[in-house]
């Protein structure tokens, strides 16, 4: 089980930000050990998606720029195809909507191994090292109700919470500076903008 040396709820936010601040303290043993299950379903998660997550090469975005990259072969082929002008100005429309995905993806990929995975490392460390701050929010007990643990660094906002009702755990990883969020379901990542 994961130790976690200060857990809070979670406040009011920082005006002008999203992110929540540190309210009362937790000291409750049983809201600890609820802490505790999101935090360790955090763990595994990371751990599971590691390949993608902690590579110094590989990334979750690798798989969205070839998608990309080979679809925007495709429509350049098409673009000098035959067609009306209708079709011919849609494609290269396509064209460049795509090739900007593309550059943003890449961007996104570099920004990645710059920054955030670093962070994301950092924080695993601090986790283990009895480190981290968690804030949380919902209701620990009330399984009809959502309960949820945010863990912050200078680029990554992490939310862990335990769905109302259905008791699914999701978790995502906002990284700030770009439009990309990233969901880690139980045995997929997927990565949304």
């Amino acid at each position: 089980m994961a130790s976690i040396p200060r857990i809070c709820w979670g406040g009011k936010k920082v005006k002008g930000e999203k992110r929540l601040i540190c309210d009362e303290e937790v000291d409750d043993p049983r809201i600890i050990e609820k802490v505790d299950e999101l935090i360790n379903v955090f763990l595994d998660r990371v751990e599971r998606h590691k390949a993608v997550l902690l590579s110094g090469s590989n990334t979750s975005f690798d798989e969205v720029i070839n998608a990309l990259d080979n679809w925007l072969s495709v429509i350049e082929e098409r673009i000098s195809e035959s067609g009306d002008d209708e079709n011919i100005k849609l494609r290269k429309t396509m064209n460049k909507v795509g090739g900007k995905l593309l550059e943003l993806a890449r961007q996104a990929r570099e920004k990645w191994l710059r920054t955030y995975q670093g962070e994301l490392m950092e924080l695993l460390s601090r986790l283990r090292d009895d480190e981290a701050t968690v804030i949380i929010r919902g209701e620990p007990f009330d399984e009809n109700k959502s309960f949820a643990a945010y863990l912050y660094t200078d680029h990554l906002a992490i939310n862990v919470r335990r769905v109302a009702k259905s008791g699914d755990i999701t978790m995502n990883i906002t990284l700030t500076g770009l439009m990309v969020w990233m969901w880690l379901r139980r045995n997929y990542l997927m990565i949304t903008s």
